[in-house]
């Protein structure tokens, strides 16, 4: 597993082996910010526009494996629904059946507003070395933020995140 891996160089060639991407390239995707993602705008329900940031093909590798070796095993909040495999709208809504009111709430750009030290500091608590949770958070994150489009590392962070601001 990841957070067994200690130095910089061993995780970004441990991520390099699985994701079958030169160490190079995962070095320079940790370190660098610029055209890892791909942003375009789609239009929201409600007005306006959300902005879409998807990983370059080396990245969402990368993101796949870390989702898989990492994230997947996160504990995640019993009331957490969003982004679990087979769960629904159905799992989210069930337990309020039958209440008197039920308040919807879209919190303003939840995504970017997890920041790079917010994913640090959950894998930080979930056991991951300082140097580890640097790389990873480096890797799911840009301009200091989770990114709209790379949604499989919200439930885990964004909860985590929300529980505490809360």
């Amino acid at each position: 597993m990841l957070g067994s891996v200690q130095h910089h160089e061993m995780l970004i060639q441990v991520i390099s082996d699985a994701a079958s991407i030169p160490a190079s390239v995962v070095a320079s995707l940790v370190y660098g910010e610029t055209g890892r993602y791909r942003h375009f705008d789609i239009p929201k329900s409600s007005g306006g526009t959300r902005r879409i940031s998807t990983p370059i093909p080396s990245l969402h590798a990368i993101q796949r494996y870390i989702y898989k070796s990492v994230i997947f095993d996160l504990p995640v909040h019993d009331s957490a629904k969003g982004y679990r495999p087979k769960t629904s709208i159905i799992d989210y809504v069930r337990p309020h059946l039958g209440a008197k009111s039920f308040i919807k709430v879209d919190i303003k750009d939840c995504f970017p507003s997890i920041s790079t030290n917010s994913v640090f500091k959950c894998l930080m608590r979930n056991g991951f070395s300082r140097k580890n949770s640097f790389i990873i958070s480096r890797l799911c994150t840009q301009y200091n933020g989770l990114p709209q489009g790379a949604p499989h590392f919200a439930t885990s962070l964004q909860f985590d995140t929300l529980q505490l601001r809360l």
